[in-house]
């Protein structure tokens, strides 16, 4: 098994996008019902939104974590003037 952990750029956006709402919704589901559970992931993970943060490189950094090359979480990085967070990490 081969792990590896990249920095990406707005050309992985779509595949940010899917690693995150695959892992929220596998990590999740059972807790909330199927409707809030879809309107949740519609609003959370979008592509274009992701790819504008992966853009900003000064406030976003986004980390893929990949087994055998495939995609299995991410970290989603926010920095701002007094404190840095990880503001999501699924995996």
């Amino acid at each position: 098994m081969n792990i590896r952990v990249s920095k990406v750029g707005t050309e992985s956006a779509e595949t940010v996008r899917q690693t995150g709402y695959d892992t929220f919704y596998e990590t999740w589901h059972p807790f909330y019902t199927e409707r809030d559970m879809d309107d949740y992931l519609r609003s959370a993970f979008v592509t274009e939104e992701i790819k504008a943060e992966l853009a900003d490189e000064q406030r976003f950094n986004y980390l893929l974590v990949f087994v055998d090359d495939h995609p299995v979480g991410y970290a989603k990085l926010v920095f701002h003037e007094s404190v840095s967070e990880i503001g999501r990490a699924h995996v």
